[in-house]
């Protein structure tokens, strides 16, 4: 019951894929190194790709029938990785600030099942970071953070569009390098 799509002329074409398989491997874990350090990471192995299954390009229709079976599921990363670290340094008796660093990888997912080059993103490693100050009184808490520390483009989804905008590859980006300033209250 697997299905794919694709953009074919001006409409979206979904189509069942015959068979896939799917299988992988999580792990993830926390170290509390002392009271105020943790260290957590998170590891995935993932192999999915179909196993039966043939369909035509339809923006290469030339090519015909291509049997597809061994090319990866779309956003189907092989490897993941995330590793964070957190450090909470008290502050005499008026609250506790906490710095908290995060890094992230993603190997190469495809957004297509021909495994097209233009509608792919290559592997990406992404980098956040955090602090937050919670006062022992009061109701509020500040933190400032910056995402995407390294300015990565990351693409988050392709397609191509109909072929009455001439068939471009379009898609979405993850947000740029990015910073701000939080201020929460609890009521």
């Amino acid at each position: 019951d697997l299905q794919v799509q694709d953009v074919e002329q001006n409409n979206v074409r979904v189509e069942n894929a015959a068979s896939a398989e799917i299988f992988g491997l999580e792990v993830d874990g926390a170290y509390l190194v002392t009271e105020n350090v943790q260290i957590d990471v998170a590891f995935t192995y993932l192999n999915a790709e179909f196993t039966d299954f043939s369909s035509e390009d339809p923006k290469r229709p030339e090519r015909g029938e291509q049997d597809l079976s061994g090319n990866v599921l779309p956003k189907a990363p092989e490897f993941t990785f995330a590793i964070g670290a957190e450090v909470g340094v008290p502050i005499d008796d008026r609250g506790i600030f906490t710095i908290r660093g995060d890094l992230s990888y993603q190997s190469k997912i495809f957004f297509s099942s021909f495994e097209d080059p233009l509608l792919e993103q290559d592997a990406f490693a992404w980098l956040k970071m955090r602090g937050t100050y919670v006062p022992n009184k009061g109701n509020w808490q500040l933190a400032i953070f910056a995402d995407n520390l390294t300015n990565k483009t990351v693409v988050t989804n392709a397609i191509y569009t109909g072929d009455i905008v001439g068939s471009r590859a379009a898609g979405n980006l993850a947000p740029p390098f990015t910073w701000g300033v939080e201020v929460a209250v609890t009521f």
